[in-house]
Formats: structure tokens, C-alpha cells, sequence
């Protein structure tokens, strides 16, 4: 469970992010600085799976810990929606996959802007994992954006990162059943990149969320993500991260931000997991389940910094010379396209 700190200079404001023909209603909550504003504001987006806006997910009972980082940025004057995943929490339920997630993001910072205590022109987008490319959709498609922060996401392609998972998981197999095992993910991975055939009755069969995620998140090139953006932005990245390489993950975000002439910043923690937890040792699933896990906070107060001076530099948002708005060849085009 989340309790607010007994000291939070912050008011709760419950929001809806109203249903649309396609996407159910959303639940979550404003974090409201004291004080007159209107104030700078942050949108978090969280990674792939079911969670709700404290980063509680189950099962098992996992907490990602983000709640502490978006206290922590309300703390820092910030204006914070984050919101209940479909079927999580307050959220109602529905079809989650890769494509959802996308509009759920778009929706929620339309969400965002209009709040009355919201400086529109001083906007900024955390996302964590895998909702650090939809933060990059965003900025792609919204120059109001003033900044961006990646923590954790991936640099490469998704089933790169699916065969890093899988071979970081497998690692006390014997060598045999290890590449056994590998071998039959490789198949499959190759399946879900071949564009879909079966019909039924004429029309595309419903796949599974699971299946329908990773097809739809193996057509995106992250390599291309950043072309059209104009929002500065930071890759925060734990040396102890597993489900991501923490070199070669990053490496690649800033080499393809630079490419497109984003102005880009890394900040890499060793001894710190996927949700910023400082760690002794490797990184492994089990760990999550500690529920009493320390967010290293000098990777969250980085955080906080970046985006308090993002807002505050003199360049007006609203232009960008670089790229092209609504450029869509980050995704590759498939039988039910990404974006």
C-alpha cells in the first residue's frame, strides 16, 4: 500500500481521463505543489505490464517503487499525473498492448495540459522501461514538450532485449539446454516478426495481449525514435539493471539522440536496478519481491534537476528545426500498425 509523506508539500487531485470510443475510462491523480501557480508539470509513463499509479503490480506483489519518484518531483515543484494502467486500480478494464499503451499516453497528457494549475508551456514526460518510447512518441508528435528522462528503456530493438532477459535468466541452465532453450525463443521471436496470415472469416484472428504486444513492439526501431524531437533528454540507467543491458541500452539511445541532433545526457548508477533500487550483487527477479528495497535517491534528485532546468532555459517551446512532426518510420509497417 502508498501512504503520502506526513511532510508533502502537495495537495492529491483525483483526475478521469475520459473513455473514447476505443480506450476505456482511466483513473489517477494530480500531485499539486503548495503554492500559487501555475507550476511546471510532469507526466509519468510506466513500463510494460498492469500497474497502477504507484507502481504496485501483481502477481506476484511487486512494487516498482516509482511512487517515490514522483512524490519526489512533486517535492521538487512539480505538477505529477500518473494514472492506473487499464484494469488496474480505479482504471476500468481493457484490451492492454503496445498500440493501447501509446494512446493511453497521448490521452493522459491531454489530461495533463489542461489542468488550471498546469503551465502548458513548461511540460516534461518520465517514462520508465518501455514508456520511455512512448515518452519519445509524445515528443515526437508535441513540441510543447520541454524534456524528457528514459529510465531504463530500451536502446535496441525488442527482441534483443527479450534474448538479453532470457539469456540472463538462463544462465544456470547446463550449455546444452541453454541453447536448446534459446534456440526455440529465437523461432518464436522470428514468428511474431513475420507479418500475420491467418484469417478468420476473412478477418485478422484476435491474438492474446501477450502475443499481440510483442508483435506490435518488435516493429518498433528505437534507432528512429528520436527524429522530430526537440525535448532535451536524459538516459538515467542502472549498472544492476537485467532487463535492459546497462551498457549497451543506453549506449544506443544516446548515439541514435545525437544522430538527430538531440541535445541528450546520460547518467548511469552502478550497484542500481531497473526501478533505481541500490542493490549489493547481481540483478534478478527475486529481488522485486523486497518489498522494503531503497530507491537510490541521487539517481531521482538527477532527475529532478534535469527537468527543473529543462523548464527554466529561455528557449521557447513550440519550435523545432530539426526532423519532421509525425514522422511515423520508427514503426515498421505491419498487419495492425503500432501507431
Amino acid at each position: 500500500s502508498y501512504t503520502p509523506p506526513a511532510d508533502a508539500p502537495w495537495s492529491v487531485r483525483a483526475v478521469e481521463i475520459p473513455a473514447t470510443a476505443d480506450a476505456p475510462r482511466l483513473a489517477g491523480e494530480v500531485l499539486v505543489p503548495h503554492g500559487k501557480g501555475p507550476h511546471p508539470a510532469v507526466l509519468f509513463l510506466s513500463g510494460a505490464g498492469r500497474q497502477d499509479r504507484y507502481g504496485f503490480s501483481e502477481p506476484p506483489p511487486v512494487d516498482a517503487r516509482t511512487h517515490v519518484w514522483t512524490d519526489a518531483l512533486a517535492r521538487a515543484g512539480f505538477a505529477v499525473l500518473r494514472f492506473d494502467d487499464r484494469g488496474t486500480g480505479g482504471s476500468a478494464d481493457g484490451r492492454l498492448d503496445f498500440r493501447a499503451e501509446a494512446e493511453d499516453a497521448r490521452r493522459a497528457l491531454g489530461t495533463l495540459l489542461v489542468q488550471d494549475d498546469v503551465d502548458p508551456r513548461r511540460v516534461t514526460v518520465v517514462g520508465h522501461g518501455e514508456g520511455g518510447w512512448h515518452a519519445l512518441f509524445l515528443a515526437r508528435s508535441d513540441p510543447s514538450i520541454r524534456a524528457v528522462v528514459l529510465v531504463g528503456t530500451p536502446g535496441r530493438r525488442y527482441d534483443r532485449i527479450v534474448r538479453h532477459q532470457s539469456e540472463v535468466a538462463l544462465a544456470g541452465l547446463p550449455p546444452e539446454a541453454r541453447a536448446e532453450s534459446l534456440g526455440e525463443l529465437d523461432a518464436i521471436l522470428a514468428g511474431l516478426r513475420r507479418p500475420r496470415a491467418e484469417t478468420v472469416g476473412g478477418k485478422v484472428a484476435e491474438e492474446p495481449e501477450d502475443t499481440a504486444y510483442l508483435r506490435q513492439i518488435l516493429a518498433v526501431d528505437p534507432g528512429r525514435l528520436f527524429r522530430g524531437v526537440c525535448a532535451k533528454v536524459l538516459v538515467v540507467q542502472g549498472g544492476a539493471d537485467f532487463e535492459v543491458d546497462p551498457k549497451a541500452d543506453p549506449a544506443a539511445l544516446v548515439a541514435a539522440a545525437r544522430a538527430a541532433g538531440v541535445d541528450v545526457a546520460q547518467a548511469t548508477y552502478p550497484h542500481v536496478d531497473h526501478h533505481l533500487v541500490r542493490i549489493d550483487g547481481p540483478g534478478r527477479p527475486q529481488r522485486y519481491l523486497d518489498r522494503q528495497r531503497p530507491v537510490h535517491m541521487p539517481a531521482v534528485d538527477r532527475m529532478a534537476t534535469f527537468l527543473a532546468e529543462a523548464v527554466a532555459a529561455d528557449d521557447a517551446p513550440g519550435t523545432c528545426p530539426r526532423g519532421v512532426r509525425g514522422d511515423d518510420t520508427a514503426v515498421q509497417s505491419t498487419s495492425r500498425p503500432v501507431r
